[in-house]
């Protein structure tokens, strides 16, 4: 983008919740708790980059780039969710959201588990990996203050990040 008028749209996000900090600091003026989602792109490095990671279902930039030309990233959809308040996390909230995003989406043709997590942004025994057909496809727990002290955001966060494509890629696997 030329002459962007803040730094964020210079560069390529890789998660949607630094955004949502920042949203959720915006509007501190605003009554708690504050409820956010967002659904957008981030940009991912390839592990191998001739991969195509989305193949089938979704068309990516990389279907007009020849076998020579190499990009090394791709863009990946994502889906976001926060939640904070003054006096709790409000994890378990996120937690039942998830839950009726995923049954009203796509009834009982889909089931998710959790299991353990380990990012360095979330408390170490509340957080996890959220699963889907043996694949990861998100985490959720509650931020890390020593990340909320950098935004200067007093109260507990909860967030929900997955990829809503890989979501949308089982079900239909699951219906083929």
């Amino acid at each position: 983008i030329a002459n962007p008028k803040t730094i964020d749209f210079q560069v390529g996000r890789t998660s949607l919740l630094t955004g949502m900090i920042k949203a959720i600091v915006s509007n501190k003026s605003h009554e708690l708790p504050i409820q956010l989602f967002e659904i957008s792109d981030v940009v991912l490095l390839s592990r191998d980059k001739t991969e195509n990671p989305i193949k089938g279902f979704f068309n990516d930039i990389s279907d007009f780039f020849s076998g020579q030309e190499t990009i090394g990233a791709y863009n990946q959809r994502n889906l976001c969710l926060v939640y904070t308040n003054t006096s709790t996390s409000g994890l378990d909230l996120l937690h039942g959201t998830l839950d009726l995003l995923i049954h009203k989406l796509f009834g009982k043709k889909l089931d998710y588990e959790l299991k353990s997590n380990d990012a360095p942004y979330l408390f170490m025994k509340l957080q996890a990996a959220i699963h889907l057909r043996g694949d990861k496809i998100g985490e959720m727990g509650v931020v890390h203050p020593e990340v909320l002290k950098q935004y200067k955001w007093p109260y507990p966060v909860s967030m929900i990040e997955l990829n809503f494509e890989k979501l949308i890629e089982r079900y239909f696997d699951k219906n083929n």
